[in-house]
């Protein structure tokens, strides 16, 4: 989806780093399955809030994810999870089912919303409360600038009374918190710059909420809650004020970090980031160099024994390692990506990585169809509330004494989904992949169809 140059999902890079900025200038969104996955749950949250229907309602409904759009689409087969498909009509992109594990995490987010729209009703009674799913803010309104703006969750608001910014996350690899968290701040400040001043002076608390059911805190908790009062906000304003003016230098300082650096999409191409994990991790200070001798320098060091490093280096590399590891993913994801686009990658090539076997419909249809086509008990079926893997359930059938016209329809309801573009060393055996999305997509009949109504 488009986003502000000083985006508010984005602060943690531009806010922290005041060349990153500059540095993203021109470069592509590069999708990501959990980057889609997090479109289609919003899309979902979104869509229940304004229509009123729960989330199981949409089971199985297939989405078309592009750079720009999420659409909902008429579209056969599936189960859908990051498909590659191309548009003859316009851009390529990925189809996504809608899942039951999407649906169930979609209503606690739901069911948190509407818990607190009860609760100011409750607390406020005869007071409008005014609730908004998806509403662009635009915080940089209140800094003098027109490149500072993005879309809230979902916010609620009573004046005079207080103003509540929900974040729905649906990132299970770490745990998101909100205090002290760069994007509820700015967003909140975009619900600020909406009020009128008599409004405004009437606001007495400002509450910022991430909700997080696939990430339970260390309390357990997947909702979770700050208190901010406008006089807080507005010593936010007068920093995100500075940061953001910083940005506007073409030199910017360029300053690497574990949490700047993170999702910034020019860390794979980042001279600092480069500079900074080569001297401190490789131990290679002269980076103009013919490559080979670089590599030369580095092995001294990262083929060292750890107990034969100084202590003062060993540490210097501890600290930098998680900015390492995630410099070093990028540049391999990047590396990927020329190698798709048709740039020769030395010594390297491209291959679908190894994929298991999976039912094309889904869990409850694969236990009904097996048990009740082949006779086979469910007891025999499920584990853990769940059908059992192709290869679990051959191995149940062969209990069994199927005929060769059930066997076949069995194998029909299993298949193996194309692998990820990876990779690898020019030695490994395996083919090279397909260069391009249209490549990959080729042969896959028909347009997107239209928007369902």
């Amino acid at each position: 989806m488009p986003h502000a140059r000083l985006n508010p999902s984005g602060a943690k890079t531009w806010a922290f780093c005041s060349g990153a900025p500059n540095a993203e200038e021109g470069l592509p969104d590069r999708p990501t399955e959990s980057g889609e996955e997090g479109t289609v749950t919003h899309w979902l949250g979104d869509t229940c809030l304004v229509t009123g229907r729960p989330p199981l309602n949409f089971l199985g409904t297939v989405l078309f994810v592009t750079a720009d759009d999420c659409i909902e689409v008429a579209m056969g087969g599936g189960p859908y999870a990051f498909e590659p498909y191309k548009d003859p009509a316009g851009p390529p992109g990925h189809l996504w089912s809608i899942t039951e594990t999407m649906c169930e995490h979609v209503q606690t987010y739901l069911d948190h919303c509407y818990q607190l729209t009860y609760y100011l009703q409750e607390k406020y009674p005869g007071e409008p409360v005014e609730t908004i799913s998806e509403r662009r803010v635009n915080p940089g309104s209140l800094m003098g600038r027109d490149d500072c703006w993005g879309t809230t969750d979902y916010q609620a608001i009573v004046a005079p009374g207080e103003i509540h910014i929900r974040d729905f996350k649906y990132v299970i690899s770490e745990v998101i918190h909100p205090q002290g968290n760069p994007q509820l701040i700015l967003y909140a400040l975009g619900a600020w710059a909406d009020l009128s001043e008599e409004q405004r002076d009437q606001i007495e608390d400002i509450y910022l909420g991430i909700v997080q059911p696939r990430r339970p805190d260390a309390n357990g908790q997947v909702v979770r809650v700050v208190r901010m009062s406008p006089q807080d906000l507005m010593i936010w304003l007068d920093w995100f004020t500075v940061r953001a003016s910083l940005t506007d230098n073409p030199d910017a300082l360029r300053t690497p970090s574990k949490e700047s650096c993170k999702w910034c999409k020019a860390l794979p191409t980042c001279y600092a980031v480069t500079d900074t994990v080569m001297d401190v991790v490789a131990d290679v200070t002269d980076l103009d160099q013919p490559p080979a001798k670089i590599v030369d320098e580095a092995e001294n060091l990262l083929l060292a024994d750890p107990a034969d490093i100084d202590r003062e280096r060993l540490f210097a590399i501890l600290e930098l390692a998680p900015l390492a590891r995630d410099f070093l993913k990028a540049v391999v994801s990047h590396c990927t990506d020329l190698a798709m686009d048709g740039v020769p990658i030395t010594n390297h090539k491209v291959v679908e990585s190894n994929t298991n076997r999976k039912w094309k419909e889904s869990p409850d249809k694969v236990i009904k169809r097996i048990s009740t086509n082949f006779k086979i008990p469910k007891k025999e079926v499920i584990q853990d509330e769940k059908p059992k893997s192709p290869a679990q359930m051959e191995a149940v059938i062969r209990k069994h004494e199927l005929t060769d016209r059930q066997k076949k329809n069995f194998q029909d309801m299993i298949i193996k989904p194309p692998g990820k573009p990876t990779l690898v060393h020019e030695s490994d055996p395996r083919p090279a992949m397909a260069k391009t999305i249209e490549d990959q997509t080729q042969g896959m009949a028909g347009a997107i169809p239209g928007e369902q109504q």
